[in-house]
């Protein structure tokens, strides 16, 4: 979970005019700082960047006039892309301050609508009628059905689309998505696979699970460093110490949670993605001391711990498949084994002991990093899931990173006799004007850069805001919280309808001799908005268990519409 992105598409022109409220002192006509450019014409989603000349020594801030219109991302000191938003008319403002010395530059900026591809709607569907052309048949209150670890369909559906009347009738969402995405997943919490409604709601529209901390490193280890045994004690536990771990005492692991969930999941038919093993938030700050002290480990020390860690909790999971009468990676189907490394903060955590400085040239070569999926790749050897489970490394804000991404991603597989990282989870904590769909730091152009790579690419923490504060203008910084911008549910369900659109068209053109896999999962993080972690910015596709959004009927529109698209 975390921070966020952009959008794009497009084409620009418009009109301006210059007013200086304090003349410069001291300099000639011709080094008077002025605009790159005067007028600027944008479609909705797509960039133009606009860009203060001879403006050395100067401070430049940045304003739209009409926020609802544009949105304005800063590059470099004296740049600043202009994103459309909303069709209308605005103006942006330079403010440049030099000592006492003070010049505002106005551009003024068209925005147009962006242009819809035949057969698509660049409007929300407002009833059941209209999003009835677009989506599957009805879906039977019986549990998912069984789904391989990748799956792959890119054949058009045939069935005449349906939506009935009654929330409790929608289309499922895994439905809808059969014919493209075999996985379609939510992330729920410990009570509520034990909650017969909410329950009733999952297994409708989803065939996955991904528990929103139950898995999660805090979850597991004991919550103090003096809950440990021996070592002759762990092994009658049950405990495997490999030959790399140098203490004493070992951590006594909790698993009851992990274990309810994976019981519930199994008899609710539905599987489940295992987030996350390692990650530098929610592992508690004793891991990385001392047991029982808080002088911070050697590395040595701590590749002992990554290891025990690692090979306990993927045998402990795949012993309990067992025991409910499955095979191994019949339930747990994908690892998230390192998540948010290139966001990665905190003290102490695994960067502290393995030392990885921003400006270090070992960055995109992080050890720690390569020795967790090391270690997960021989867990699944051992039990012969190689291919079945899918290692994964996730993160956020991946189409603003790519290159780092794809770097780390390369760095895990080198020399390595087969591949040990599958693939890239993008999280996608997206808001509805951060990132862009296409364009340079774009949503669709990061799922196809990891797809040319060989990857196979898992979208793990879908939602999609309103109303959230992204913009970085005026000398303020995003709070990247909420904040009133007037932004609404219908312009959510279009941005939904192009985001799932075009994400589905890149998955079904992509190389698939590079990339046989694609797009194997979506998992959407949360059941409805008032139990989402940004639940005021409204960014699910459900009001409640019951209320389908406009956005989820754009959301299962969308795979129609694409085959729809693709047989003309």
């Amino acid at each position: 979970m975390k921070e966020w992105k952009k959008r794009a598409a497009g084409v620009l022109v418009g009109v301006m005019a210059i007013s200086m409220v304090t003349p410069v002192v001291g300099t000639n006509a011709a080094a008077k700082p002025k605009l790159s450019t005067k007028k600027v014409t944008v479609k909705v989603g797509a960039k133009k960047k606009l860009s203060v000349k001879k403006a050395k020594g100067f401070k430049v801030t940045w304003k739209a006039t009409k926020k609802k219109i544009v949105t304005l991302k800063k590059k470099g000191k004296y740049a600043v892309n202009i994103i459309g938003k909303k069709k209308g008319n605005t103006s942006v403002v330079a403010t440049l301050k030099k000592g006492k010395t003070k010049k505002k530059l106005t551009c003024k900026v068209v925005v147009k609508a962006k242009s819809v591809a035949k057969g698509t709607d660049s409007k929300p569907a407002a009833t059941a009628d209209t999003a009835a052309a677009a989506t599957n048949a009805p879906v039977s209150q019986s549990a998912a059905p069984a789904v391989s670890a990748t799956p792959e369909a890119t054949v058009a559906p045939t069935s005449t689309p349906v939506v009935y009347d009654k929330p409790t009738d929608y289309v499922g969402i895994k439905d809808a998505y059969k014919d493209f995405v075999g996985t379609l997943g939510t992330c729920i919490n410990t009570w509520q696979l034990t909650d017969s409604e909410a329950m009733d709601h999952v297994k409708r529209h989803y065939n996955s699970v991904t528990m929103e901390n139950e898995m999660k490193p805090e979850a597991i280890l004991p919550k103090s460093a003096s809950d440990t045994v021996s070592i002759e004690e762990a092994k009658a536990l049950g405990y495997d110490i490999p030959t790399s771990y140098v203490d004493s005492v070992v951590p006594k692991l909790r698993f009851d949670n992990v274990d309810a969930a994976m019981e519930n999941a199994h008899k609710n038919g539905l599987r489940m993605r295992a987030h996350t093993l390692v990650w530098h938030s929610q592992t508690p700050s004793w891991f990385f001391q001392e047991f029982g002290g808080t002088k911070k480990v050697s590395e040595e020390t701590m590749t002992g711990r990554l290891e025990f860690y690692i090979r306990n909790v993927m045998k402990h999971v795949m012993e309990q498949e067992k025991k409910l009468g499955v095979q191994p990676g019949d339930i747990v189907y994908t690892w998230d084994v390192v998540n948010e490394y290139l966001h990665r903060s905190g003290n102490p955590s695994w960067h502290t002991v393995y030392k990885y400085d921003d400006e270090d040239e070992n960055k995109l070569r992080p050890k720690y990093v390569k020795l967790a999926f090391e270690f997960a790749h021989q867990m699944r050897k051992e039990y012969g899931v190689q291919d079945k489970v899918a290692l994964i490394f996730n993160d956020y804000d991946t189409y603003f990173e790519v290159p780092n991404e794809i770097a780390v991603i390369n760095f895990i597989n080198e020399n390595e006799p087969e591949k040990i990282c599958d693939g890239i989870g993008m999280q996608s904590h997206v808001d509805i004007k951060r990132p862009t769909i296409d364009g340079e730091e774009g949503y669709i152009t990061a799922l196809k850069a990891f797809m040319n790579e060989g990857y196979e690419v898992q979208i793990t923490e879908l939602d999609m805001t309103i109303n959230f504060d992204t913009d970085d203008t005026d000398g303020r910084r995003p709070r990247y919280d909420y904040r009133d911008e007037g932004e609404t549910l219908d312009e959510q369900a279009v941005f939904c309808g192009n985001l799932m659109r075009e994400i589905l068209k890149a998955h079904v053109n992509r190389d698939k001799t590079k990339c046989p896999k694609g797009l194997t999962g979506i998992t959407l993080w949360g059941l409805y908005d008032s139990i989402s972690w940004r639940g005021k910015s409204e960014p699910l596709l459900f009001k409640s268990l019951t209320e389908p959004k406009e956005s989820y009927m754009k959301f299962v529109a969308a795979p129609s519409e694409v085959a729809a698209e693709l047989a003309k």
